[in-house]
């Protein structure tokens, strides 16, 4: 009984207190076509499942429709992390999974509109120990919604989505 309590309790660490992620980005935002871009993260744990993160990101849009050239986005998010596997020799042998659901608002810049985005994104993340400091992959999606629809015209920001693909690094005490 000991040994399964042990890995159970083991399973749901949260992750290490203070994180740093670098992503490229990929994406489309309204008529303007696909965009590419990355973002910079940086996040702490703030309770056992939820932390806060701040992050930051711009890039350029194809052109289209008559709507192009760069974007700038930064936001404020409360990502839920749950602790899929934790370094389980037979399952994940000395890695770690977290799948996190993330909800956030944030504020963009694009071809001269800006508007307050609500997003939703969710997040996998695959880290190894290496002594004080946890290093890993991670992909995430999101979808950004304008909430506030200004002028009647028609939001290029408001079906904003965008796949992440970068680097996570961890370090602080669990």
């Amino acid at each position: 009984g000991h040994a399964a309590k042990a890995t159970l309790d083991q399973a749901t660490l949260p992750p290490r207190g203070t994180k740093l992620e670098i992503s490229l980005a990929l994406g489309k935002i309204g008529g303007a076509g696909f965009s590419l871009g990355g973002t910079l993260s940086l996040g702490w744990r703030l309770g056992k499942l939820v932390g806060l993160e701040i992050r930051g990101g711009g890039g350029v849009t194809e052109k289209r429709t008559g709507t192009h050239g760069p974007y700038l986005h930064g936001e404020v998010l409360l990502p839920l992390r749950f602790g899929i596997c934790n370094q389980h020799p037979r399952v994940c042998p000395g890695l770690d999974f977290y799948i996190a659901a993330i909800p956030g608002a944030g504020y963009g810049f694009f071809d001269g509109n800006h508007a307050i985005n609500g997003l939703i994104g969710v997040s996998l993340e695959s880290v190894r120990t290496r002594g004080k400091l946890d290093a890993g992959v991670h992909a995430s999606g999101f979808m950004y919604i304008d909430f506030l629809r200004d002028g009647g015209k028609k939001e290029p920001w408001i079906a904003w989505t965008m796949l992440e693909l970068g680097i996570v690094l961890r370090w602080g005490k669990n």
